[in-house]
């Protein structure tokens, strides 16, 4: 089928059209240093390493916050119980939060 002059002229601008689009996809690419996780996927040992260091972060994050957050809650606690023995008159509450302590503590000691 021979090809009429509307026909080369759409071949052009989708030609130019192409050639605009490889371009910005180029410079995306390398933006975004597309190369370098290319090269990071291809070296297996450094990205095990790296998620290894990245997942023993995270836990040491969950850990370390977490034993935070528990102190503060346990902290809360003890004080609410001598607050309601002390202006309330129920030192039933702290022996209950005395009995709990002491259980924490055996529980830690036969460890």
């Amino acid at each position: 089928m021979p090809k009429t002059k509307n026909n080369k002229i759409q071949q052009k601008k989708f030609d130019l059209i192409l050639n605009k689009n490889v371009e910005k996809l180029a410079t995306f690419f390398e933006r975004v240093e597309f190369q370098d996780y290319l090269n990071l996927l291809n070296n297996t040992k450094r990205l095990l390493w790296i998620n290894f260091l990245a997942g023993l972060s995270r836990g040491v994050g969950i850990l370390l916050g977490g034993g935070v957050v528990g102190a503060l809650i346990i902290g809360l606690l003890i004080a609410f119980g001598v607050w309601m023995v002390h202006t309330l008159g129920m030192p039933w509450i702290l022996a209950k939060f005395h009995k709990w302590i002491q259980y924490a503590n055996n529980f830690i000691q036969h460890k």
